[in-house]
């Protein structure tokens, strides 16, 4: 009697996968996450004038292919509404702002 490994092989991955990876509840829940932060972010540079913040995320959670404690990368983009640039300096008692808040 032959074998099919293949199907062994697959059936083995998607056991695996449905243990490891994402499932409908790890992705609400890193949704909410996601969306909390993103206006925790927001809501810190709203009392900025002319500050818009944008808020990304990118790597494995977007991509969904996380595992279930891995870490959610986040980047953040500052626009000057005044000019529509993206603010690539910002001064020491700017962030000290923030960062005592």
């Amino acid at each position: 009697m032959e074998c099919d490994y293949t199907k062994i092989e697959n059936t083995f991955r998607d056991y695996i996968m449905s243990i490891l990876g994402p499932n409908e509840e790890h992705e609400y829940s890193r949704e909410f996450k996601f969306q909390s932060i993103k206006k925790i972010i927001q809501k810190g540079f709203s009392s900025e004038p002319g500050i818009i913040a944008h808020v990304f995320s990118f790597g494995s959670f977007p991509l969904r292919t996380y595992l279930p404690d891995s870490d959610m990368d986040i980047t953040v983009i500052l626009e000057d509404k005044t000019t529509n640039r993206i603010i690539s300096n910002l001064s020491y008692e700017f962030l000290n702002k923030y960062y005592q808040s």
